[in-house]
């Protein structure tokens, strides 16, 4: 058990009660602190959840430049990367990802890049731990994306929405359970149908 000074522990149990409650605007309102606190908590799962209010609270940006952030400070976990890359989405920015994912060495290690880059499919993600198989998910889709960009294929309003919805479709088809894409659902409404992409 990791043991904190009195009044980081005081502020590290009310963001982990906020992150299990879903209290999203708590964790948003205590975002400075946290990164503040990197050295105590850099240990701990707290920045995914923090990632994770930002997204959605739907500060976006947020999400890009704390992801950034965590990475020049060898924080990596694989569901920070997951809403970078539909922060990224929502941004109309398929760019940003992918270069974070080469510099991410958790997805690097050669048995999971083999899961998203050319060699891989999404079914070959399906039995992972969710986490991981939310980010392989995550990436190769990122891939896709900077293919079919570089063969002049999207560009248009709503094509990344659009795409969104063909690999939940996909998804569905190859059997991935319904948590995640009820999950996945739930990010393009969030992302897409509130603003009628």
């Amino acid at each position: 058990m990791i043991k904190f000074p009195r009044e980081k522990a005081l502020l590290f149990n009310k963001i982990n009660r906020a992150i299990e409650c879903e209290d999203y605007d708590v964790v948003f309102k205590h975002k400075n602190e946290l990164m503040e606190c990197f050295s105590e908590f850099e240990k701990t799962d707290i920045y995914i959840g923090l990632i994770k209010a930002l997204f959605y609270k739907e500060h976006y940006q947020d999400v890009v430049i704390i992801t950034d952030e965590l990475l020049r400070r060898d924080y990596e976990r694989y569901e920070i990367y997951f809403y970078l890359v539909f922060s990224c989405i929502a941004l109309n920015d398929i760019f940003t990802p992918n270069m974070i994912l080469k510099k991410y060495k958790i997805l690097n290690i050669l048995e999971v890049k083999n899961l998203w880059n050319d060699e891989g499919t999404y079914s070959s993600a399906l039995n992972l731990e969710n986490d991981l198989k939310k980010a392989v998910i995550a990436a190769r889709f990122i891939i896709e994306l900077i293919k079919e960009y570089n063969y002049g294929v999207s560009g248009e309003d709503g094509y990344l929405g659009l795409r969104v919805f063909e690999l939940i479709n996909s998804l569905l088809e190859i059997g991935y359970d319904k948590y995640l894409i009820n999950e996945l659902t739930d990010i393009a409404n969030l992302i897409f149908v509130a603003y009628n992409i």
